[in-house]
């Protein structure tokens, strides 16, 4: 009994360990990280592939939407189209970025001025996304804009699915590393560490079966 108990909580230990390093390496160096605050939002539907790159928050139709649950009342095969404007800062116009997109509920298209940077699912499938690990992608500077306006746009699909859009954020290559590595650990450890825990403690009700049994 005392054994599978020591073997539980051990689990338990690593599990919120990786959790909490994840944590941690999340939230370093994101004085140097280029991601969104509010994104212009327009719902169309599956028949429109491309968004126009003129765009902007003032014209027809155009919502804002800054983060929490996706807009209620879209119809099955709603298209979202969210794009946001950004300029490169001077520390990043001579080293290589990279995009971190961490775990997406739903099809996701994530376009850099016009080019495809990631893609994740098929877009006219009616079958459920669940990406529970974070990925990274290395960006072009040749598709880039270093000293003027650059435009990213997101194309998802969520079907019945209301969950926030991804936080995604651009940065130097060792950060956006660190943080895929430590957000995927983060995103297994945990369930991970109550599976270890559910089989432990079913070990030792199965093991004190036959003690019990002995004594009576």
């Amino acid at each position: 009994m005392t054994k599978f108990t020591d073997y539980r909580w051990l689990a338990l230990f690593f599990g919120a360990f990786f959790f909490l390093s994840g944590c941690q390496a999340g939230l370093a160096g994101t004085d140097q990280r280029i991601y969104p605050e509010t994104y212009g939002l327009l719902v169309s539907s599956l028949d429109q592939q491309e968004m126009t790159m003129d765009l902007d928050l003032n014209s027809p139709g155009v919502q804002k939407y800054v983060s929490g649950p996706l807009p209620q009342g879209l119809d099955n095969d709603a298209c979202l189209f969210f794009f946001w404007d950004f300029d490169i800062p001077d520390f990043f116009k001579n080293t290589p970025l990279l995009l971190f997109v961490p775990a997406t509920p739903y099809p996701l298209e994530i376009r850099v001025n016009g080019y495809l940077v990631f893609s994740s699912g098929v877009m006219n499938s009616n079958t459920r996304l669940d990406k529970y690990y974070g990925e990274r992608e290395f960006i072009s500077r040749t598709i880039l804009n270093l000293d003027g306006r650059n435009r990213l746009t997101i194309k998802a699909v969520p079907r019945k699915i209301r969950t926030a859009l991804p936080k995604i954020f651009m940065g130097k290559a060792t950060d956006v590393s660190s943080k895929t590595v430590w957000y995927s650990i983060g995103q297994y450890s945990l369930p991970f560490g109550f599976s270890l825990l559910s089989f432990f403690s079913g070990s030792c009700l199965s093991s004190s079966g036959p003690e019990t049994s002995l004594k009576i």
